[in-house]
């Protein structure tokens, strides 16, 4: 199915006002029009859409309320006939280029009755102009179709170049599709918008992704010479390794292209201008959907590109679902566990290595407290602190002790094991940078069975790291005794 797995519900039907008679939808393509030139770029890229999707075309126009009395409501009522008139005008046109056609005339606010448009069971997807006949509105509080795309409960194309959109559609070139990423649900459902675009055509994918070098420092745990304003070459590489496995599952592919840049600034633009770098023809950027207060704390990235970009935009709200029915089962490759050599804590090890059934690689770690070894030289040296030469020993006996934790079925199984000793003040800070730079796609760790006033007191580790971790974490408990 193209553009989500919406299940077609039953409505009412639309009324006819020029429209055709068809049976109810299978899904529908919603254009807004105000009959301006922009407006016509965009009902031709819907059009060239819905005929290669093999969907129906809604075509909407929207007029303020009728006046109660006065002069107003005979000119009111000539401008709604004159509606009428073109809309039935491009609907016969668009029916001539083999598009099944409905049109739709609604009065109120266009933003307002788009959306209520968009909320309809059948609806798929809203194709707008990016301007109207009122383009000076968008510099004072941005065009009807920046704030429909940034509310719609389904994708939002807002078409500034209509040219290469109708020729993919057509069938005559790839289309350039340039993707803002990084590792949030939105981000995640832009991609997924992405896969929908190359069941209709070709599409030749890029992915740019714009990251503050100090937050991926912290959240990596490493500490590098390069300066704060570059991406030291280990945090590029795991960046463009994790965003790629994002692309290839997501894709079912591995065409698509990553391209990261660091930045302190604003994102939004650093974006653009990759995409520019790119020749995109279209510019894809999921959207969060903020209200309220929390729209007014949080800059949103994608109004601004939907604002700012020269090219042509989709909005893709988080809630968007592609046809999930052949959503393949994630595969787990590298398995990350954590032990104190407690009971509990060795306890987690066998079903780390149960969720990789053949091959893979798991990885054994040991927290400990950093280990201070003064120099005799400095004053107060107390010679019962252990020397570098001990602490490496220490070190060195620590990873032997995991290594003796290894099942011996994970040979047999193909799985390689290895192990690391990390220090840390906190444990499960420091798991989760570990499991970031290992690329873990899943952290197993024993629990001691804390709760309640004991668990406050004393902390938990496995309850602090499923708290902060970005990965999935499986919690292991001991069984009743």
């Amino acid at each position: 199915m193209v553009f989500g797995a919406r299940v077609p519900a039953m409505s009412k039907k639309l009324p006819p006002s020029g429209g055709s008679t068809a049976k109810e939808p299978r899904g529908q393509i919603v254009c807004g029009t105000d009959f301006s030139i922009h407006a016509s770029e965009a009902i031709n890229t819907a059009a060239a859409i819905a005929r290669r999707g093999r969907l129906p075309l809604l075509l909407v126009h929207v007029m303020e309320k009728s006046p109660l009395t006065g002069d107003a409501v005979a000119i009111h009522r000539q401008l709604e006939k004159s509606a009428r008139e073109k809309l039935v005008h491009e609907a016969s046109v668009l029916r001539d280029r083999d598009v099944e056609v409905r049109t739709e005339l609604l009065k109120g606010h266009p933003e307002a009755e788009l959306l209520r448009v968009a909320a309809r069971p059948e609806s798929r997807l809203v194709v707008t102009a990016s301007l109207g006949h009122i383009a000076v509105s968008r510099l004072l509080i941005g065009s009807v179709a920046e704030r429909t795309a940034e509310a719609s409960p389904i994708p939002t194309l807002v078409v500034r170049d209509a040219k290469p959109l109708i020729e993919w559609a057509e069938g005559r070139r790839t289309l350039k599709v340039f993707v803002a990423g990084d590792f949030t649900a939105s981000a995640e459902a832009a991609i997924r918008w992405v896969k929908e675009l190359r069941s209709i055509g070709p599409c030749e994918v890029v992915l740019g992704h714009v990251d503050w070098p100090a937050e991926e420092r912290r959240r990596l745990g490493i500490q590098s010479a390069v300066p704060f304003s570059q991406n030291p070459p280990e945090v590029e590489r795991i960046l463009e390794r994790d965003l790629q496995a994002k692309l290839d599952r997501l894709l079912g592919d591995a065409s698509a292209r990553v391209r990261i840049t660091p930045s302190w600034g604003a994102p939004d633009f650093y974006l653009i201008e990759m995409a520019n770098d790119e020749q995109a023809d279209l510019i894809v950027v999921g959207t969060h959907q903020r209200q309220g207060l929390s729209r007014l704390m949080h800059r949103s990235v994608s109004r601004s590109v939907l604002h700012h970009a020269p090219t042509s935009v989709a909005c893709i709200p988080a809630s968007f679902q592609a046809d999930t029915s052949s959503a393949p089962i994630p595969q787990i490759h590298r398995v990350l566990v954590t032990t104190d050599f407690s009971e509990h804590g060795n306890h987690a090890i066998p079903y780390a290595y149960s969720a990789l059934s053949y091959g893979g690689t798991v990885r054994l770690v040991h927290i400990i407290p950093p280990v201070e070894i003064p120099s005799p030289l400095v004053p107060r040296y107390d010679r019962k602190h252990r020397s570098k030469k001990d602490h490496t020993k220490g070190e060195s006996e620590l990873t032997a002790r995991l290594r003796s934790l290894v099942p011996q079925e994970a040979a047999d199984r193909g799985i390689r094991s290895d192990a690391v000793v990390l220090e840390g003040v906190d444990a499960a800070a420091t798991a989760c940078q570990e499991a970031e730079r290992f690329g873990a796609d899943l952290i197993c760790i024993g629990s001691h069975g804390h709760s309640g006033l004991v668990a406050a007191v004393l902390g938990s580790v496995a309850q602090k790291l499923v708290a902060i971790s970005l990965r999935p974490v499986l919690v292991v408990r001991m069984p009743p005794a």
